[in-house]
């Protein structure tokens, strides 16, 4: 699973592409609470929040998965699978 360091500064990690949905897994490995945000300019207040040693899953995502964190260097893994979106 790839893992990142996420701090206090929203940060983008899988880009949304046009026409396609995600199906995520984010696993928290950090002593620090972790947030799924909407927008790079949204705080930890306003965010789903992933504890340390949680997960979060989601299916069916067609936003950017953007996460911050309570403090810096909070090391996260995620895993995700792109589908195309059905029409019609």
């Amino acid at each position: 699973m790839p893992q990142i360091n996420v701090g206090t500064t929203a940060v983008v990690v899988v880009p949304r592409v046009e026409g396609y949905l995600l199906d995520f897994l984010v696993q928290n490995v950090s002593a620090n609470n972790v947030y799924l945000v909407e927008s790079t300019s949204e705080s930890t207040a306003t965010g789903i929040k992933i504890v340390p040693s949680d997960f979060l899953n989601g299916e069916d995502w067609d936003k950017d998965i953007i996460l911050i964190a309570d403090g810096d260097s909070s090391d996260v893994r995620y895993i995700y699978r792109r589908k195309e979106k059905k029409t019609g």
